[in-house]
């Protein structure tokens, strides 16, 4: 029996259910797409878009449609040059909107002046696409060639781009930085689907800061869908790394992807947590949980996008069960 259920979730773990979640107030599925948009066509990289959201078009369904290298749809955007620019990368069966975009993008132009963008690629990685692999490749080819783009367009600086992404969205949002030769300024990538691509979809040199956060790491029977492989300049092992508190603490874990999807639910409350999710340098979660890591050592952490500090190394903290997430230096 425990051989039949190893083998069910095998087959499950080769794909990545979508993380939902309760949509905003006000919220319209019904996006007002100030663009044509052409027909989709699964596996058809002409028709990946760019969302854009900036402080002038706020709201939801208001994003405006930046089609790759299109200098007229450039020009009519709100895209401006001088502030941070993100891009967000959804995983399996998802799309642009999927509510951690959605909401990250509103927690974000709370906080600051930013262009964000959600790259929709959905039609490559859902059940019946082409080889996952290449549409992962393609997409991340296809964004660095918009960042470049803007670049050579607009003067935006590559140091200025962070690129996020959340299960395959995160492998996406490491390849990025491999078609850009090591640009980013920074990458983000949350809890990432086990990968042993060549090249490896997130390595420390794709980015000038690479940070990797860990919530559902390690054995498909164990319940984990991701991996506990240390990828970053620094990795985060949110609540040891494999289970998360308030979800299965087991095989069924895999199931409820709840572990799993609470890593885009962590980043979306870091922008403007308060108190912040705040972590200590240590070497494993035993050692962690037997308190022999109170000491900050060569410096604490706050897990998000707001630490500036560039440390290296691997990171434990805890969280609570539910909502807000966020313990600050309580251990």
């Amino acid at each position: 029996m425990k051989n039949i259920l190893i083998a069910l979730l095998l087959a499950l773990a080769t794909s990545c259910l979508a993380c939902s979640g309760p949509d905003p107030p006000g919220w319209s599925s019904t996006s007002q797409v100030r663009s044509y948009s052409p027909p989709v066509t699964p596996g058809n990289i002409s028709t990946v878009t760019h969302h854009l959201w900036t402080r002038s078009n706020f709201g939801d369904p208001d994003y405006y449609v930046l089609y790759p290298l299109n200098k007229t749809s450039l020009e009519e955007s709100p895209f401006n040059p001088e502030w941070p620019t993100y891009f967000f990368f959804h995983g399996g069966h998802s799309n642009a909107e999927t509510h951690w975009c959605r909401l990250s993008k509103t927690e974000m132009l709370i906080r600051r002046e930013a262009n964000v963008f959600s790259t929709d690629y959905g039609h490559m990685v859902t059940d019946g696409s082409e080889d996952i692999n290449d549409a992962v490749n393609q997409v991340a080819n296809l964004t660095a060639a918009v960042i470049d783009w803007l670049h050579e367009e607009t003067g935006l600086l590559h140091s200025q781009v962070h690129s996020v992404g959340h299960s395959l969205g995160g492998n996406t949002a490491g390849l990025v930085g491999f078609y850009l030769k090591g640009k980013l300024g920074r990458l983000t990538v949350m809890d990432p689907s086990k990968d042993t691509s060549d090249p490896p979809t997130v390595d420390t040199s794709y980015a000038s800061y690479v940070d990797v956060w860990h919530t559902n790491g390690g054995p498909v029977s164990e319940g984990a869908e991701s991996t506990l492989t240390r990828l970053g300049h620094v990795d985060f092992y949110v609540n040891g790394g494999t289970h998360q508190a308030g979800c299965p603490q087991d095989y069924t874990d895999f199931f409820a992807q709840c572990s799993h999807c609470r890593a885009s639910d962590f980043w979306v409350e870091s922008i403007n947590a308060d108190p912040p999710f705040t972590a200590w340098p240590c070497d494993s979660w035993d050692d962690y949980q037997g308190g022999l890591c109170q000491d900050c050592g060569q410096g604490c952490l706050d897990m998000g996008p707001n630490d500036v500090k560039r440390l290296n190394g691997t990171y434990y903290l805890r969280t609570a069960p539910e909502p807000p997430f966020a313990l600050g230096d309580q251990q």
